[in-house]
C-alpha cells in the first residue's frame, strides 16, 4: 500500500505547475481568437465558466474517492480527461492548415 502512495505522489506534485501551464495556454488561445472589443469581458466570462464547471467535477472526484479510494478517483479523473481530450481532438482540430496564428517569425 505504501508503494502505491509513492507512485501517486508525483501526480499530485505535478498538478500545481500543470494547472499554471494550462491556464496560460488557455488564456493565450482565447486572447488570440477574441477581437479586442469585449476581450476582457469574454476572458472573464470564460474564467467564470471554467470555475463553475470545475466545482462539480471536484465534488464528484471527492465522492468517487470516498466510495472507491483515492487511487480509483485519480484514475477516473485521468481517464475522463484523456477521453474528453480525444473527443475534442476528433471533433475540433485546434490548429487549422493555412490559418494565420498572428505569430510573426523572428528575424
Amino acid at each position: 500500500r505504501g508503494v502505491r502512495a509513492v507512485l501517486v505522489l508525483p501526480a499530485f506534485v505535478a498538478m500545481r505547475p500543470m494547472g499554471a501551464v494550462v491556464r496560460t495556454v488557455r488564456s493565450r488561445y482565447l486572447n488570440d481568437r477574441i477581437e479586442s472589443v469585449g476581450r476582457a469581458t469574454a476572458m472573464s466570462a470564460a474564467s467564470l465558466v471554467f470555475s463553475v464547471v470545475r466545482f462539480p467535477l471536484l465534488l464528484g472526484a471527492g465522492v468517487v474517492a470516498d466510495a472507491f479510494g483515492p487511487y480509483v478517483a485519480l484514475s477516473a479523473v485521468n481517464a475522463a480527461f484523456v477521453g474528453c481530450a480525444a473527443v475534442l481532438w476528433v471533433v475540433e482540430t485546434p490548429i487549422r492548415a493555412g490559418h494565420d496564428t498572428g505569430v510573426v517569425p523572428a528575424d
